[in-house]
Parts: structure tokens; sequence; C-alpha cells
């Protein structure tokens, strides 16, 4: 078992803190345990703060090493992690919450179990494939910060030379955008990895992050199974801030500074019968045995009976009004339990009537207001559960979704010492590149490559009418004719700072988008001969879609914003705002891919594993999922029409259309 730990630039903001922890068993009773490993990280920290990490990786190794049995007693260890933060937030320090992100791993021999919380990432990397072992954990929460630490473990058996490895958020988007993660995957030891990050050492010097390599060398059948569990958490942190809590507890305090001003001695007490009171027999007392009096005349004992009594009388009104909310809530919840139960009889209706669409909305509609209604706090929350899991299997059926377990494979770069990163197609040949290989690969019919050495990568790619053009970032224009480079010249820039974050052509037109700001410029045709300042084709004055991420021409320019709808500007302006009507609902979908001739268009979602074909309108023409599309990079339609091919991790695949 070796264990590489790469920490990029500790200290390097005063705000945001990372650090791992790893634990070797010691004693023969720890040695059952096996090891323990810890990553951390805490975005906005605040100086009270600074000690947290380690706090909890101190909590976390003490509770693990004290019992016999690693699943029982990582589950002991993190629920007094829980216990921890709680009490944290019950004296005001809130501030972790939705910043703080933590891994826990117990590893022994090489049965590994694992919790996390935040936005950390565990993946499990075999040669040419990367599986994100993590993603059961990743629980959507209603509320604006996550309120459960820790809910699940998962445990699984593993492989001699798999690689568990574990990356914060800003390291795992670099290794995903660099391709680090495949090279990673095909190192075949413990020497080509350190060699890989030894020859990476330049490009991480922006990073800041863990990466955190677990290289297992045991050997084990290779008829070992990953098996998934998960077990309820022992600990949910939304008590602590339940109102009604809230409530009696400053309730209670303000009794108490009362109360402590109050003086008894001024307050006389007798029995008028010479019945002493400390030796009353209080389950035989009858009212007529005495009288009770108090002597009045003293002006502060009875202003502190009127507080007394005030403050009972609020005790009293405030536990009804509680009560009476409660009800209240409940009568809500009915209410909105009825009225979502109609709306989903009505969907049925039109699902009989053939009208889909119709029913597709309503049920759209429904599926979103199940949600609050099927969680926790919810007085109807089963009844609920019940009525999301119908209105989920009515969804599917009109999602046109087709699950692939086995899409057709055309190649493999496994073994072929190339990484691509994008692909394009020109007649019936497919390329692919990479900006940061320096050859162009050709996929022959016979399913065969053929390598092109160039000087330098490519950022993007567009087929012309007899060559390929090539952009290297800033500003590189090169032709690829008949397998050679033959032309290469300097686009001017709009300004210093312009970035490009996407390419399409038009008629020999090329149309780039700028990152960021949304911003189209077009470069017009001969691009040899034409050297003056690039168009901005928007108009001026129009809204632009901040953050954009992919563009495509055919005519109309349609581009992919950051909130997964789909603008469409013609003659420079914008004409519609397309929000794709599919479920399961989008989440980040990364590239829109268009081939002019034809009307439909491909947009590629790796993280729910799938493709989605739409018309120009924005409906829905079908969905392809399947497990091997969570590395999807890239996709291009052949020249006809009639496929699509998918670039997904190492892997290239033929769709049929």
């Amino acid at each position: 078992m070796k264990v590489f730990e790469f920490i990029f630039n500790p200290g390097d903001k005063q705000d945001l803190l990372f650090d791992s922890f790893c634990y070797e068993p010691g004693s023969s009773q720890e040695q059952k345990l096996g090891s323990l490993y810890i990553i951390g990280e805490l975005k906005n920290a605040l100086p009270q703060d600074s000690r947290l990490i380690n706090n909890l990786a101190f909590l976390l190794k003490r509770e693990y090493y004290s019992g016999s049995s690693a699943e029982a007693t990582l589950k002991k260890a993190l629920k007094k992690a829980n216990d921890f933060l709680s009490e944290k937030t019950k004296l005001g320090n809130v501030s972790w919450l939705g910043n703080l992100s933590l891994t826990v791993i117990s590893l022994h021999d090489l049965d590994l179990i694992f919790s996390k919380d935040g936005k950390t990432k565990v993946l499990l990397l075999r040669p040419g494939h990367i599986t994100d072992i993590g993603k059961t954990l990743e629980i959507e929460e209603f509320e604006p910060y996550p309120l459960k630490i820790f809910t699940n473990i998962v445990g699984g058996k593993f492989l001699e030379n798999d690689k568990i490895i574990v990356l914060t958020e800003e390291v795992f988007e670099f290794f995903s955008k660099t391709a680090l993660l495949e090279k990673i995957s095909l190192a075949p030891d413990q020497k080509a990895l350190k060699e890989l990050f030894q020859d990476k050492e330049k490009e991480f010097s922006h990073l800041r992050g863990i990466c955190f390599l677990l290289f297992l060398t045991k050997e084990i059948s290779p008829k070992s199974e990953l098996i998934f569990k998960k077990m309820a958490t022992p600990l949910s942190l939304k008590d602590v801030f339940s109102p009604t809590q809230r409530f009696f507890s400053a309730f209670n305090q303000s009794l108490r500074r009362i109360f402590s001003k109050l003086d008894f001695s001024k307050l006389k007490l007798k029995l008028l019968n010479g019945v002493s009171l400390p030796k009353i027999n209080w389950p035989q007392l009858k009212v007529s045995d005495f009288k009770l009096s108090l002597e009045w005349e003293n002006k502060e004992a009875r202003r502190n009976l009127l507080l007394i009594f005030i403050l009972v009388s609020f005790l009293i009104l405030g536990f009804l009004f509680a009560q009476k909310e409660e009800e209240i809530k409940a009568r809500s919840f009915r209410d909105r339990l009825i009225s979502l139960q109609e709306k989903v009889v009505k969907a049925q209706g039109y699902l009989a009537l053939s009208q889909n669409e119709k029913a597709n909305n309503l049920f759209k509609e429904a599926f979103e207001d199940t949600l609050p209604l099927s969680s926790e706090n919810s007085s109807v929350s089963k009844e609920a559960l019940v009525l999301k899991a119908l209105v989920e299997k009515n969804l599917v059926g009109l999602s046109q979704l087709e699950e692939l377990p086995d899409p057709r494979l055309l190649f493999s770069f496994a073994n072929q010492n190339f990484v691509p990163q994008h692909l394009v197609v020109l007649d019936k040949t497919l390329y692919f590149f990479s900006p940061y290989e320096r050859e162009i690969v050709k996929l022959v019919s016979d399913h065969e490559l053929e390598r092109i050495g160039v000087d330098e990568g490519f950022s993007f790619a567009v087929p012309g009418n007899r060559e390929i053009i090539l952009f290297t970032k800033p500003n590189k224009i090169s032709f690829l004719t008949d397998d050679k480079i033959e032309l290469a010249f300097s686009l001017k820039l709009p300004d210093a700072e312009t970035s490009f974050a996407g390419l399409s052509s038009f008629k020999g037109s090329l149309y780039f988008l700028e990152k960021g700001t949304g911003k189209i410029f077009k470069y017009q045709y001969p691009l040899a001969i034409n050297r003056e300042e690039p168009q901005s084709w928007i108009q001026a004055g129009e809204r632009k879609p901040l953050g954009a991420r992919s563009i495509g021409v055919t005519g109309s320019v349609f581009i992919l914003s950051e909130d997964n709808s789909i603008w469409e500007y013609q003659a420079g302006q914008l004409k519609k705002i397309m929000n794709l009507s599919v479920f399961p609902f989008p989440k980040r979908l990364i590239k829109l891919v268009i081939w002019p001739p034809f009307s439909r268009f491909a947009i590629l979602e790796p993280s729910e594993k799938r493709v989605i074909l739409i018309n120009r309108s924005g409906s829905l023409i079908k969905q392809f999922r399947s497990e091997k599309f969570l590395g999807l990079k890239d996709a291009a339609f052949s020249s006809d029409g009639k496929f699509l091919y998918l670039l997904s991790g190492l892997e290239v695949y033929q769709l049929e259309l």
C-alpha cells in the first residue's frame, strides 16, 4: 500500500485551509482496524476556525482506534464528529456550514470504507476508466446549505493496482481539464506516478488544494466486486435550528436572570394552624387542614411575585402558541398534498388522452412540489414520497430516455499513449486532438490510427470544405489539409485580455465565444487575407449569457449558458431563450454540438451520464444514458447525420440516430 500526498500552495490564501492526515495502526488491536486517512478543506475560514480540521482529525483518530470493528468504529467516530460540529453550532459558530469539505477513509488490506461531505471528489482509477465512487454520498438538500454531515458511508472491496484518489474542488477541476486523471489511471507503477507529477510541477504553481492518492498493491482475487451500502446518519443538525427550541432557550435564560434578582427572604410564609411546613406529608394534605397567608407590606415582594406571574403566563401562552403553530403547519402540508394529488390525477388524465406535452409539464410541476413535502420536517413526508415515486415513474416514461448498458465501442485509446480531449469529423474520417499533445490522431476506416506530428496542441477545431481549421490559444489559426499543416497565422484579438471559450463556423466565417462575457466575435472569410479587427457580432445593448459554455452556428447562433438554457440570436439580436424540458432536470450541461445541415442538436451532460438530442425549437427528441458516458468530453455528427460519435474518457462510441 502506497500513499501519495500532493498539497498545492498551502497558506497561499489566508481564508482557505486544507490538510491531510495519515494514521497507521500501531498496536495489534489497531492493526485489526487498518489505516485511517482524513482529507479536509475549509473555505472562507475565520481566524477562530484555524484548527477546525486538525481538531476533527484528532477526534476521528481517537474514536476510530478505540473499537474493534472498522465499520462500527468509523460510524462511532463520525457520530462524535457530528456531535462536535453540533456543539459549535449551538454556540453560534456556523461559519463552517457550506464551507467545510471532509473525507474520511478506513482501509484494511483491500477493504475500504469511507464517508465524505462537501465538494471533495473520491474516484476509483483503473487503466482507462474513472469511476466517481463518492457520487452516492452527494445528496441534494433543499436548504441553502447542507445541515447533515456524514449522512452515509460507502464500503467496497478493491483490486490490486487500483488507485483511490481524493481531490479538493479546485484540484479536481484542473485535473479534469488537463486530462491528468486519465494519465494517472494509466500509470503502471509508483515510479511512473512520481515522474508524471514531477513533469507537471510548473503547471501546479497556481493550484490550491490537495491530491491524495492511495495505490493499492496487495494481491486479491479478480472476482472481487465493488459493493455499496448506505447507513443512516446518527445525527441531524436540523434540530439545532428549531425555532421552538430557540424560543424556549431564550425564555429560560430570561427566567433565570429574573429569579437571580429575587429576594425570597422578604416573602414571609406562615401556617396558621401551627403546622410546620417542612413536616407536611404532601400526599395526605387537604385544603381545609391549613391556610396560607402572605404579608404584602413589602412592595418589592409584591413586584417580584407579579413578575413571576407574568413569566408563567408567557410560558403557558408560548406553549399554546407553538402547539397552534404546529397544527397550522400540519394543516398547510395536508392541503398542499391534496392539491398535489389533484394535479397528478389531472396529468394522468392528459396522459390517457395522449396529450403527452401537457401531461409532461404537469408532472414536472408536481415533481418540484413534492420536494419540500417529502422532507423530514413535513408531517406528510411518507405520503409525499409515495407520490414522488409515482411522478418520477411517469416522467421517466415521458423522457424518451434510452438506457445503453453497452453502447457500441468504436475505438479505445487505453494503450495508445495519447489522451484525446476533442474530436472533429471531416467527410468520413475522425480526427482527435488535445491542447496537451503534439500530434493529431486520425482514425482510419479499418479502426487503425495514423499519427500526424505537429509543433503544438490545439484548443478547438471545426471542419471546413476540404480542410480542418485549428485554433491554438490565444489567437493562432492553422489549417490541416491532406494531413499536413499548410498555413498558420495569428488573428487580431479585440484586446489583450480576450480569452475564447468556444468556436463554431458557418459559410467559411469563424464565430468565437468569449469566456465569461458571452460576447461573440466574427472573423470574415477568407481568414488568411482578412486581418482587420474582428466584428463584435451581438448588437450593442443586447443581453448576453454571462458564463456561457458552448457555441454553435447554423445561420442562427446558439449559445449554451451557465444556467443550462440555450440562447438563440439572429442578425446579432436575441430571438429567444430556451429552457430544456427534459427529465431528469439538467444540472450541468457542458457542450452544445451542432452540424448545420441538420436540425438536430446534441447536448452533453457527463454528470448525468447522458446525451440529449433536441430540435431547433428546444423540444426533446431523445436521450441516451450509459454508465460509460461519465467521462464525456466531446461529440460530433457524422457527415450524413446518421451517427453521433462520442468521446468519453479514453473511449470512442458510436450512436446510431
